[in-house]
């Protein structure tokens, strides 16, 4: 039974923190200009995750559900993706707390990824939705 709830608490924190980071690129997008493609895409890719994920969130709900609440893979891909997110939502969040202690000089709002931080992020993001993705394909079977 604490495997089925494992799951489904995974499923919902997971779309709680794609929520999340979806809110933080509003903000990053209104001050940070010159990195607007590249928030846009992680803020697209969290949005596409998230709603992937409500979908996995009401199969594992619903009466055919006792499968995957029970699935040691599908709870393995759901841990490794909340905790990437979470990484990624404390990088964010730690950039908007710099921006409270800047003053003068540089622009005070700044993008924390680079270019090849952010492409390994959504390649990760990608990753997660494929295998959310297939565990719906195969259970709707």
């Amino acid at each position: 039974m604490a495997e089925a709830l494992g799951v489904a608490g995974s499923v919902i924190a997971i779309v709680d923190i794609s929520a999340k980071i979806t809110k933080l690129c509003s903000k990053y997008y209104k001050e940070v200009r010159d990195a607007r493609e590249s928030i846009n895409n992680l803020q697209v890719r969290a949005s596409q995750l998230k709603d992937t994920l409500e979908r996995l969130d009401k199969l594992v709900n619903g009466k055919d559900g006792a499968t995957l609440k029970t699935s040691k893979p599908l709870q393995d891909s759901l841990t490794s993706c909340l905790n990437r997110l979470q990484e990624v939502v404390t990088k964010l969040e730690m950039g908007q707390s710099q921006r409270s202690m800047r003053r003068f000089g540089r622009r005070a709002f700044e993008w924390p990824f680079k270019a090849d931080q952010l492409k390994t992020i959504i390649g990760e993001i990608d990753s997660c939705q494929g295998t959310f993705n297939l565990a719906l394909d195969v259970e709707q079977m």
